[in-house]
């Protein structure tokens, strides 16, 4: 509470001096995350976030400022700078992490202990049959954390210049990434021994040992991109140097938000790094992606994109939008070619003015083989309306992964009992795990009981004007799913050792030499480590609640007097509440 005062009269000091300047516009913007089961309010406590804005304009240019502070304090900084040097047009993003993690320190809390926990559990069977885990699992144990920080100052920039010329653009990108995920120093997090055999001598460490969240990706990378247009057909080229960019596309998914193919060939302005293990910045090719966007085929507009790497040609696509196949109804289409493979996705919309529209999401089953047609696979539907001030929106998913297709709706809901396995963890040397006997230094990992994979989105909102002046906004999010319960016995871990070989185990295999699994849903416990993976099965189950209902929340934003807003949160689940968000926002 303390540090929430702190920041809080921070911010306020330097909101009074933003007002006080004329020159200076900004927004201020605080929410806070509470756990509606908490009986007190410092343990309902979850998060708090705040974003100071403020921008200073001179002239044609524009001086920006973001700081961002959560619970833990000072989050992130950022300075942004834009506007006219002569002919060039400048933009450039300069961010700060103000806290990096130092060391992290992991207890039990008083009076337990892995072993205690240990128990027998129900489960299901491959077919949905009750069953008993034949060896005790455990619970999930939550461990008692604590964290120091250390200052690292730079993060990233990212400085772009564009010159405007006669039926040409030209634009320089220059990238330039710091090594921000520093080295930190973990204690007590694993148990040394082998968990799925003699529990007695597994012992909980006190020692320590220096590890990464990621492998640090830093250097430099550039991006030039000229653009000018050829009648009514405006062709771009992007040639990367050391530098890779999302599509539009991949964004979305990666915010659980549905995409359509329509945005294929948008890049999403958010740049990574190639190359890993702090490799420097080399002046090497790494990506070609040229579009050709506007030219017309009868009544249809169709777009092509060709992407190519520094190991030669990747794909090649034709996306066509807007086909009319019958009043009101239109087909967008998008074809790509590889080097392997051909696939067609197609995506038909039914268009009722403003009134709304249905979107269907559909791939063909084509067999590239032989080149033959198989089929349609009919992966979802969406549809839209307005109806007196009201938008009323679905999404059905019948084909609910997180991919860059864009069936995936929602993130899953997890129940709130979870039980914890246990993975070798490869921060420790190699020949500190034995493939034959299964002793070494293990980390837990966590899955939940059970869990509802969402398969449906129905939506309502609504800006109501009169409200002070300004829009009255609100939100409703309703979910559906499929209810998935873990199968007793199917937790299992693969290790490879340094020759290749892999061994698998679960709680009642023996060490044995296999082929790697390929299972859906196994995940890697570090972002390179091809050593250890893992995994576990769920049986898909009869639904509990009405119409598989999963989850609802509800947002809402009402204006008080211009540039003064509250906002409001909260979402319920079949588990019960999960959310409650109180906030303001602040603009002068």
């Amino acid at each position: 509470m303390t540090r929430i005062c702190f920041v809080t009269a921070v911010l306020l000091l330097t909101l009074t001096w933003g007002v006080a300047a004329t020159s200076i516009s900004g927004q201020w913007e605080t929410m806070i995350n509470l756990d509606p089961s908490g009986l007190a309010f410092e343990g309902s406590l979850e998060d708090i976030s705040s974003t100071l804005a403020v921008d200073y304009k001179h002239d044609s240019w524009v001086l920006g400022s973001d700081s961002v502070f959560n619970l833990g304090g000072f989050d992130l900084q950022k300075f942004t700078a834009s506007g006219k040097l002569g002919a060039l047009t400048i933009d450039s993003t300069l961010q700060l992490d103000p806290m990096v993690v130092n060391s992290v320190t992991y207890e039990l809390a008083n009076g337990e202990s892995y072993q205690n926990q240990a128990q027998s559990v129900a489960g299901v069977s491959s077919t949905g049959a009750q069953a008993m885990w034949s060896d005790p699992i455990w619970n999930c144990v939550q461990l008692d954390e604590t964290i120091t920080y250390a200052p690292s100052a730079f993060s990233s920039l990212q400085a772009n210049a564009q010159l405007s010329l006669p039926e040409m653009n030209l634009e320089w990108l220059f990238y330039l990434k710091g090594n921000d995920f520093e080295a930190k120093t973990v204690t007590g997090k694993w148990v040394y021994g082998n968990p799925y055999d003699h529990w007695e001598n597994v012992i909980t460490q006190t020692g320590s040992y220096t590890a990464s969240a990621c492998v640090p990706r830093y250097g430099a990378g550039s991006k030039l991109t000229l653009s000018g247009t050829a009648g009514d057909i405006l062709i771009t080229s992007h040639t990367y140097f050391n530098l890779e960019e999302y599509s539009y596309n991949e964004l979305k998914t990666l915010a659980y938000a549905k995409t359509h193919i329509r945005d294929t060939l948008k890049l999403g302005g958010s740049y990574y790094l190639p190359k890993v293990s702090g490799e420097t910045w080399e002046a090497t090719f790494t990506r070609e992606f040229i579009t050709l966007e506007g030219m017309s085929l009868g009544c249809a507009q169709f777009d092509v994109g060709l992407n190519m790497t520094h190991e030669g040609f990747d794909w090649f696509k034709i996306l066509v939008t807007d086909i009319e196949l019958f009043p009101f109804l239109y087909l967008d289409t998008l074809i790509t070619f590889t080097t392997t493979s051909q696939e067609i996705v197609l995506e038909p919309a039914l268009c009722l003015g403003d009134t709304g529209s249905v979107t269907l999401h559909l791939d063909l089953d084509w067999n590239a083989a032989d080149a033959s047609l198989n089929g349609l696979i009919f992966n979802g539907i969406s549809m839209s309306c307005n109806w007196s001030g009201l938008t009323f929106s679905s999404a059905t998913s019948f084909n609910p992964v997180l991919a860059p297709s864009g069936y995936y709706l929602a993130a899953d809901v997890n129940s709130p009992t979870t039980y914890g396995f246990f993975v070798p963890d490869k921060n420790f040397a190699k020949e500190e795990f034995s493939c034959t006997t299964g002793v070494g230094y293990y980390a837990e990992v966590c899955y939940p009981e059970e869990y509802y994979n969402i398969w449906e989105m129905l939506t309502i909102e609504s800006s109501t004007e009169g409200c002070r002046d300004e829009d009255c906004k609100w939100e409703v999010n309703t979910y559906f799913g499929d209810r998935q319960i873990l199968i007793a016995d199917s937790f299992w871990f693969w290790y490879k050792d340094e020759d290749g070989e892999s061994y698998k185990y679960n709680t009642e295999d023996t060490p044995a030499k296999v082929t790697a699994p390929i299972v859906s849903g196994s995940a890697k416990p570090y972002c390179e480590d091809d050593n250890v993976s893992y995994g576990v099965a769920y049986y898909d189950a009869d639904e509990n609640t009405m119409l598989g209902w999963v989850k609802t929340d509800v947002d809402l934003v009402i204006p008080l007097s211009p540039g003064v807003q509250l906002a409001f949160g909260a979402a319920v689940s079949v588990y019960g509440w999960e959310e409650l968000k109180l906030g303001f926002v602040l603009g002068w």
